[in-house]
């Protein structure tokens, strides 16, 4: 059984400007282009978060996501339109220059419903 120490220790021990602070430097979740919303997946000992996602869910987004007011870098684990891994990436600046052509190839071969242009 996993236990949820976050709304406990939110609610028993941070004080507001505590809570704050704490959703801006470790915030659960994401803002997507389309404006809904993902889960962030943080690791123990203080390891890079991490995000599923679809690539075309973030053709728009120039950077990978950071945390810890920008310290951390998210590390994506993007998905295809079936929901199905492609890759991982810590740097989406460098991807988008050099693997994701190639990806994008594939993609629009399987997937050609997909609009695989960014932004």
């Amino acid at each position: 059984m996993e236990l949820e120490l976050l709304p406990i220790l939110e609610a028993k021990y941070l004080e507001e400007a505590q809570r704050t602070r704490l959703n801006q430097l470790a915030p659960a979740s994401l803002v997507l282009p389309d404006g809904s919303s993902i889960e962030l997946e943080y690791k123990p000992n203080g390891e890079q978060p991490t995000l599923e996602i679809r690539l075309q869910d973030i053709l728009e987004w120039e950077e990978s996501p950071a945390v810890d007011g920008g310290e951390m870098k998210v590390e994506l684990h993007l998905l295809n339109p079936d929901l199905k891994p492609i890759t991982k990436v810590a740097d989406l600046a460098s991807f988008w220059k050099g693997n994701y052509r190639v990806i994008k190839r594939q993609l629009e071969a399987v997937f050609p419903q997909v609009k695989w242009e960014r932004a």
